[in-house]
């Protein structure tokens, strides 16, 4: 009777052991599958069907409104991308987004931490969601995290909308945080492209998000996006630099580094000639994180000399922990 019962234990055993690694197996396959085919998905320019936007009067006399936003994927100002709500409570808050930057009637919106479809925030695309609703007929989506496991889908990164074509796109790649976790999940990236307003010379749009962990690795970045600057600006284009650049300069309230060695701010100063706002110190009314308690500026719209700043706000709405920049661009 012992050895029977031994026996059945050991295949009972035996079952459960090849359950776990069978599980294993299928976790493993599922995320190196979605691992190596991410970089299909890394990059994508869309036109959404319908009557072509109407163009914003002010754009009309040579100017061009843009603004740039970290969402936060969605979840308002919390700490976590799976606080934020119900689903219900991210879609109205997906709808404020969407009203305000359409108020706002941009003709270029930046995008940082926009999902595409992540489980966090139910799969909702929220780039076409908000474009939809802001009648932004041109997306660019540019994946930064991507994960698939069979519980678990992280696909989020940076979206440029326009209500003007786009083309020439490309992803502009940035330096890994670190390489096991690029390998993982991704890693912070840019996107470039070329806007074509009807009627009017197109430019550059590079839409950025610097990691936020190193200020070392932000300068790296600075580094990468050299030859991509040069590029635009050799063609004669001008160029708009806009996103969470998680960086501000010597001397602003929590920046790091003193020079353009250690400072990605000082840095990109190096590398054209660039408007900036704010320039020299900043006032707690440019100030763009945390929200509710700004004490930083890392959030920028950075146009080359061929534009001028006809209007420039950082607006306290509190849809994220970032407060958006709203900025209207005079072309000379």
């Amino acid at each position: 009777m012992s050895d029977n019962n031994n026996s059945g234990k050991r295949k009972v055993l035996k079952i459960v052991l090849l359950f776990i690694a069978a599980l294993f197996s299928l976790v493993a396959a599922w995320f190196l599958i979605g691992r190596l085919t991410a970089p299909a998905r890394r990059l994508a320019v869309i036109e959404l069907l319908g009557p072509k936007p109407p163009v914003s009067g002010k754009s009309k006399s040579n100017r061009i409104r843009i603004g740039t936003y970290n969402i936060a994927h969605g979840r308002g100002n919390t700490d976590t991308n799976w606080g934020g709500g119900s689903k219900e409570e991210r879609d109205n808050r997906l709808l404020e987004i969407s009203d305000f930057l359409r108020e706002e009637n941009l003709d270029i919106i930046v995008l940082n931490e926009v999902d595409f479809n992540c489980t966090w925030s139910h799969g909702v695309n929220q780039a076409y969601y908000i474009a939809a609703r802001t009648g932004h007929k041109y997306i660019i989506k540019e994946t930064n995290l991507d994960l698939s496991l069979p519980f678990l889908r992280v696909r989020c990164g940076n979206a440029i909308l326009s209500r003007y074509p786009l083309d020439n796109a490309a992803v502009v790649d940035l330096p890994p945080y670190t390489m096991f976790e690029s390998f993982v999940i991704g890693k912070k990236r840019g996107v470039m492209a070329t806007v074509r307003p009807e009627g009017r010379g197109p430019f550059c749009v590079l839409a950025l998000h610097f990691d936020d962990r190193s200020e070392k690795i932000r300068v790296e970045s600075v580094e990468k996006i050299a030859p991509v600057i040069s590029d635009c600006t050799s063609r004669g284009l001008p160029l708009i630099i806009a996103g969470d650049l998680n960086s501000g300069f010597p001397g602003f309230h929590r920046s790091f580094g003193s020079s353009d060695k250690d400072n990605a701010m000082a840095k990109l100063r190096k590398l054209g000639e660039f408007r900036f706002r704010p320039d020299g110190k900043p006032a707690k009314a440019d100030m763009t994180y945390p929200a509710g308690k700004v004490n930083r500026t890392i959030d920028w719209i950075i146009p080359t000399t061929h534009f001028t700043f006809s209007e420039y706000k950082v607006i306290p709405v509190s849809y994220s922990d970032h407060y958006p920049v709203i900025a209207e661009l005079s072309r000379q």
